[in-house]
């Protein structure tokens, strides 16, 4: 079976996702110039942050440095770590998401997953 790291276009970047977001506006601005490329189409993070806020934070950068392609996927674990009740965490994730919504996010859904920790809020949407 092929490496998902095999199969063109793939670009495996082994650093945190701030500092992959300039590497991925160099990777699309190459193949702007070679192909149809107008961005990502799909974004997915689960990475393990401790401000409950930096999942949405790093996800606006990326945002911010128009590597999205209009009407991308997302998918984001949020990492609630203030409280210890479920209606605490479902506020916070309500918090984040009125966040995404302000910058154009829109068929934004909140699901608490079985893989979920009791912390933990997956946000799925598009932008």
């Amino acid at each position: 079976a092929k490496s998902i790291s095999s199969l063109s276009g793939v670009n495996h970047l082994k650093m945190t996702a701030a500092d992959a977001i300039p590497k991925i506006s160099e990777i699309l601005a190459l193949r702007r110039k070679c192909d149809d490329c107008d961005g990502i189409a799909i974004w997915v993070s689960d990475m393990c942050v401790h401000e409950l806020t930096k999942q949405v934070d790093i996800f606006l950068l990326a945002k911010n440095a128009d590597i999205f392609r209009p009407g991308m996927a997302f998918v984001l674990t949020i990492k609630c770590n203030v409280g210890h009740a479920k209606d605490r965490f479902d506020d916070l994730t309500r918090n984040e998401v009125k966040r995404l919504e302000h910058v154009g996010a829109y068929g934004l859904k909140i699901i608490h997953l079985f893989s979920n920790r009791n912390g933990e809020r997956t946000v799925m949407g598009f932008i």
